[in-house]
């Protein structure tokens, strides 16, 4: 009876943490390759219907960003 449980949990937990992820990069300008700092960069999701805004981050001193929890999908 315990290995059932410990089996259903298991999957569980490997369920949520197949959905979501992060989306991580570096932005950097395409002539010099020097970092953007403070760029503005936004996640949309593509649905059949439409494209819905989802997230938003500003780069680093590095001109890194990331996206946490990111669902499965298609974005732009």
């Amino acid at each position: 009876m315990e290995h059932r449980y410990a089996a259903l949990l298991t999957a569980l937990l490997l369920g949520v943490l197949q959905t979501a992820a992060q989306i991580t990069g570096r932005i950097v300008d395409q002539e010099s390759q020097q970092a953007l700092v403070s760029a503005t960069l936004q996640l949309y999701k593509i649905n059949k219907a439409d494209t819905t805004f989802t997230a938003g981050v500003i780069s680093d001193a590095q001109g890194r960003f990331t996206f946490s929890n990111t669902r499965e999908g298609n974005y732009l």
